[in-house]
């Protein structure tokens, strides 16, 4: 279990905290049913949040972004001879990173390149959900000159209903300037 930590950007007017949380959780079961097989259950979780923004946007336009992640993996490995391995995994995985707007608006694009107004990279929001089911079959066997061969087949099967990114960057405009002055040209 994970607490957090402060992190800080140089800005060309200073310098400005930009607070990093993170809470991290793994746990992990192993145990041996019988002397040829061994098995291990994982579960992890990651929650991660902090402002999203660069040094040449004004403060009051950056967005906050959090992170979710959970991971679950079941492993079975099987001895099945005295040279022969059998391994079996199942893992399933969820990973969610969302940035929403701080505020409406157009962003504003000043010659210097500094943001003012609404993030450009707000709103913004990926998801992806996984599935994976791997069996490999490994076995060494005795070659030509006594020399050994290692041999592995399997079948590896991922499947992924949810992979999606969706973005709403620009919704109400965009706007370079020539000058650094908003009222110029």
């Amino acid at each position: 279990v994970g607490g957090g930590e402060l992190v800080s950007i140089a800005v060309k007017t200073g310098l400005v905290d930009v607070p990093l949380r993170q809470n991290l959780f793994t746990g992990k079961v192993t145990f041996a049913p019988g002397t040829s097989h061994y098995a291990a259950v994982r579960y992890a979780r990651d929650r991660n949040s902090q402002p999203s923004g660069s040094p040449r946007t004004a403060i009051s336009s950056w967005a906050h972004s959090t992170n979710t992640y959970d991971s679950l993996n079941v492993n079975h490995n099987w001895v099945v001879g005295p040279s022969s391995l059998n391994e079996l995994v199942f893992q399933y995985s969820k990973f969610v990173n969302d940035i929403p707007p701080a505020k409406g608006g157009p962003t504003l694009i000043l010659a210097n390149q500094v943001i003012l107004g609404a993030n450009p990279a707000a709103s913004q929001r990926t998801e992806q959900e996984k599935w994976q089911f791997r069996n490999d079959f490994s076995w060494t066997t005795a070659g030509f000159g006594g020399l050994a061969h290692e041999l592995k087949a399997g079948v590896n099967w991922v499947h992924e209903p949810v992979l999606r990114v969706h973005t709403g960057q620009g919704l109400d405009g965009l706007f370079f300037f020539g000058t650094n002055d908003l009222n110029g040209p």
